[in-house]
């Protein structure tokens, strides 16, 4: 079974199971579209954006994937978790 790996670009780290090809691929896309978000927002992304995109789940080691996230993912859906970092009471990620 092929064991997920990560893969990177300037805004972006992905954990997937998916062909390298198609990896790099999806980095790419999600470059392309963060730059019109970050244009329509006029504000830049300000940190790396983490990623966990899973193509089959018999390729995932026991516990490598958050228990809501491996729930969503069984059930044929996905799910979206942020994390907010906050430094003397203002946003820094």
């Amino acid at each position: 079974l092929p064991a997920p790996a990560d893969y990177r670009s300037k805004n972006f780290l992905i954990h997937t199971d998916l062909p390298a090809e198609e990896a790099r691929d999806l980095l790419e896309r999600l470059e392309k579209m963060l730059v019109i978000i970050s244009t329509y927002w006029a504000s830049p992304n300000r940190s790396i954006i983490e990623c966990y995109v899973v193509k089959d789940l018999a390729n995932w080691p026991a516990g490598s994937l958050h228990p809501a996230g491996m729930q969503s993912v069984q059930g044929g859906g996905g799910v979206t978790m942020s994390r907010t970092t906050y430094r003397g009471g203002q946003i820094v990620a």
